[in-house]
Formats: C-alpha cells, structure tokens, sequence
C-alpha cells in the first residue's frame, strides 16, 4: 500500500508555486444569500402561524378567568392585535417567502453550489 502525498513529502517533485496553485483554483464563489434569508423569513412565518393558533386558547382562558391571565397584561392586548392582524401579516410572510424562493432559485447558478452536487 502507498502512503498518500503530503505537503512535507516532495522528493525529487518541484513544489507547486502560489501563482500555479492560484491559477488552477476557480475563483470563489459566494453561497446563495436568498436560501438564508428564506430560512430566516420561513421560521418567522411558522412563529407567527404558531401564535396565531394560540390567541383561541388565550381568549378562552381571559373569558374564563381573567385572573389567569392577568401574570402579564400585554398578553390579552398582543392576541387582540393578532386576531385582527394575523391574517394580513400571515399572507405578507407567505408572499415574500414565495418572492425569495423564487429568486433564490432562479440565481442559483450564479452562486457556489455545494460540493459533489451539480
């Protein structure tokens, strides 16, 4: 069995210079920026839609017992925001994660894939 090349182990071979070896790389590529900020406008669409699905079971408890959710005030206030926002907000998000899906695929190729896949 051979023992593989190594930077230290160059007998009787010239060692590649830094113009060679730069010359022989591509030339870096950036990774695509659109997939991070879809993963980024994603997650917030899903908190949003996950809190959209709690303001029921906030308002049920306020009418119930409003001494239960009287820890914090803000609360029955943000979930009355949310009921008569969620909608508007939920459909902005779904429309800007489509915009930068789309996007993102379509400049793909202007970006550095990843490796062993093309």
């Amino acid at each position: 069995m051979t023992e593989p090349k190594t930077a230290a182990i160059y007998e009787g071979e010239p060692k590649p210079t830094t113009t060679a070896a730069m010359k022989a790389r591509p030339r870096r590529r950036f990774p695509n920026v659109f997939y991070g900020a879809l993963l980024l406008v994603s997650t917030l669409f899903v908190m949003t839609a996950l809190a959209y699905l709690t303001v029921p079971v906030i308002a049920l408890k306020a009418s119930e017992d409003p001494a239960a959710v009287s820890d914090n005030p803000a609360t029955p206030a943000i979930a009355a925001w949310l009921d008569r926002n969620g909608p508007l907000l939920l459909s902005g998000q779904f429309g800007v994660m489509l915009a930068l899906g789309l996007v993102a695929m379509a400049s793909d190729e202007w970006f550095e894939s990843r490796k062993g896949v093309d």
